[in-house]
């Protein structure tokens, strides 16, 4: 007979040594700030429902929760303002009333006086041209004076002198015969001074058995019976180029030498001739080069081998010629 397995050996319990605990490491501050997140974000977790009328949509509520109240606007901040701060606000705005109402006085006294200005320059008496102060000068025998005190009267007396229309006036006077220039100026405070520059006869053209008298313009100043000492001008008829032509020799010669012309002729504008006293007759051509024209003749007229000639051609004045 097999004898049974004897039993295991039981051993007693050995005693372990104390194993050390880990020191457990403090979470930081900002561990604790994001576990504190989570936990919030798994907590506040939005249930999408359908809302009932008349309820907010889209208004977060807590799960489970009941439904949270409508949100009310926040009041805005008030600002706190010192009362210094207040009373330097309140010196300021009518420091700036001030300034303003004394702008408006300055341009109400500005716009009082310009008008008034007006009303005494334009509309008062106290600028009126009156007759007895105008001054007339220049005017002589070729100019009528009473049709001269006709226009300044007609268009200028009673008129101030701020409204007067001195061009006007001055384009009237001009339309007087024998007036050539005319200049108005104000004298203040009611005169006027008329300056007048007379037309001068240079010419006498015959017609008709009387002398037509022009002045260097071309301009007829008057008639006579006789030529009145004036040069007598012979030109083509119905021709004004050529009577021009001899109107600018005349007009660019000395006094001296004008005063001893008798005649004065050209068939064009380039034959101008002239006759002097004594019977010497002048060649002179155009009207070109009149000044060195002018100081050859008085050369050959001074000249001993020229003084008796009886012709004196300087219509070429480098290449003069003389006849005798």
């Amino acid at each position: 007979m097999k004898q049974p397995p004897p039993p295991p050996r039981s051993y007693p319990p050995q005693p372990h040594p104390p194993q050390p605990h880990p020191q457990r490491a403090e979470p930081s501050e900002r561990a604790r700030q994001s576990a504190a997140s989570t936990s919030r974000s798994r907590t506040d977790r939005v249930v999408p429902r359908t809302p009932n009328p008349g309820e907010r949509v889209g208004a977060p509520v807590r799960a489970g929760s009941a439904l949270a109240p409508p949100v009310t606007p926040r009041a805005p901040r008030r600002t706190v303002v010192a009362a210094g701060s207040a009373a330097r606000f309140a010196e300021r705005a009518e420091l700036q009333r001030r300034l303003t109402r004394r702008r408006l006085d300055r341009t109400s006294a500005v716009i009082v006086v310009l008008l008034g200005l007006g009303w005494l320059g334009f509309f008062s008496p106290v600028f009126k041209v009156d007759p007895a102060r105008v001054v007339i000068t220049g005017a002589d025998a070729i100019v009528d004076r009473a049709a001269v005190d006709k226009v300044v009267v007609a268009h200028a007396a009673g008129i101030p002198l701020p409204r007067l229309n001195t061009p006007a006036l001055r384009d009237r006077l001009l339309e007087i015969p024998g007036v050539r220039e005319a200049r108005v100026t104000r004298v203040w405070p009611r005169g006027l001074a008329v300056l007048l520059v007379t037309r001068r006869p240079v010419v006498a053209v015959p017609t008709d058995g009387a002398f037509v008298l022009l002045d260097i313009d071309g301009v007829q100043v008057g008639r006579s019976q006789d030529a009145g000492g004036l040069p007598v001008a012979s030109v083509p008829a119905n021709n004004p180029r050529t009577l021009r032509a001899v109107l600018d020799v005349l007009g660019g010669l000395p006094p001296e030498l004008t005063g001893e012309i008798t005649t004065v002729g050209a068939d064009s504008e380039d034959t101008v001739t002239m006759t002097l006293r004594g019977g010497a007759k002048v060649v002179w051509g155009s009207a070109e080069d009149t000044p060195l024209k002018i100081r050859v003749l008085s050369v050959l007229r001074g000249a001993d081998q020229t003084k008796g000639a009886k012709t004196f051609d300087v219509s070429a004045p480098t290449l003069p010629i003389t006849r005798s």
